[in-house]
């Protein structure tokens, strides 16, 4: 048999092994309970973290499944891994900053995939933004990380939001940018 089959054939078998062992982790949703898509709100559960219009459209890949997955499930290990403490500052929006410089900080792959965060005035209100350092990070991904990484750190007691804050929509910034609510 050619290497190359054999190659694609197992690949092929790991995929569908990983993507049944994620449906037997997942519980079920009631048959008359609608998709948990179809009860989206502005914010994530029960999360202070509001991301409505800052992902555009499409569903995300396999990969961040299992990233969120992880960001519910284990986030104090996610936070571990990144090497964050705690979120510290006056307001929310710079406890917020501080999860995110920690893990650029702290850790080489976010050092590599984000450029320090920065603060600016957007429509009168202060910004903090999320630059990608690498043009191989799409604007959407990019906000898909910093999501992630938040919503762990509040999962894990880190972040700890008073009012809350809000991704502002794709079609306002071209770069992953919170505002405090």
């Amino acid at each position: 048999m050619n290497t190359t089959l054999k190659t694609k054939i197992h690949e092929a078998i790991r995929a569908l092994i990983i993507e049944r062992t994620e449906e037997e982790a997942a519980p079920e949703t009631p048959p008359d309970d609608p998709k948990p898509e179809d009860k989206k709100t502005e914010s994530e559960g029960a999360s202070k973290i509001i991301t409505k219009g800052a992902f555009g459209g499409g569903r995300f890949s396999e990969m961040f499944r299992s990233q969120q997955t992880r960001a519910e499930r284990d986030p104090r290990g996610l936070m571990d891994d990144l090497g964050v403490k705690s979120g510290s500052g006056a307001d929310d929006l710079s406890k917020a900053e501080s999860i995110i410089s920690q893990a650029i900080g702290s850790n080489e792959l976010m050092e590599r995939a984000f450029s320090e965060p920065a603060t600016s005035k957007i429509d009168g209100l202060e910004a903090v933004s999320f630059s990608p350092a690498s043009s191989d990070l799409s604007s959407r991904d990019a906000t898909k990380y910093i999501y992630l990484t938040l919503l762990a750190a509040e999962n894990a007691g880190m972040l700890q939001l008073k009012e809350g804050i809000k991704f502002l929509p794709r079609q306002k910034v071209s770069i992953p940018t919170i505002v405090s609510l």
